[in-house]
Order: structure tokens, then sequence, then C-alpha cells
């Protein structure tokens, strides 16, 4: 039987506070087996690095579209909303 893992890029980016301006259009994108073979034979410590860099890439795209949404706001508003939309409005 075929596994399939349903991959929505385009809510992730919604869900990160990323507007749609900008960026082209996604469709869902499904993960086959053969790929899903070589995510689970990745090592813990591998798992956590490509975790870490997409947490640092989703911060930079958050940060990149507050700068150009509100040119105005300070370093500090910018770092604060940031964290807040890492969040999930935790912060």
């Amino acid at each position: 039987m075929r596994r399939r893992w349903l991959v929505s890029a385009r809510n992730n980016f919604m869900k990160l506070g990323i507007s749609k301006v900008g960026i082209r259009e996604f469709r869902d994108e499904i993960l086959d087996d053969a790929m899903a073979e070589v995510f689970r034979a990745k090592s813990p410590a591998e798992r956590l690095a490509i975790a870490y860099g997409m947490w640092r890439s989703a911060r930079r795209m958050i940060l990149a579209n507050l700068q150009r949404e509100h040119a105005d706001w300070t370093p500090e508003q910018l770092t604060a909303e940031t964290a807040k939309r890492m969040s999930h409005g935790g912060i």
C-alpha cells in the first residue's frame, strides 16, 4: 500500500503570516514512498538540523515580510512581532 503525506505549503505560509503577494501559488504535494524512506533513514541529529534550518528560514521570511509591510517599525517592534508569529501568538 502506498503511503502518502499531504503537505500544504500554502497553508503553512499563511500560518506564518506571509501574505500571498510575491509568492507563487502553491499546490498540495504528495511525498512518495522513496522520499519518505530517505527521511526515515535520517538520524535524530540530522532531523534536528533540518528542523532548525527550516525554523531559521521561516523566521527570515517572516521578518522580511514585516520589514516590507511596516517600514516605519523599529527593529525591536519587528523582532517582537516576528517572535509572536513564530510562537503562534504565545509571546
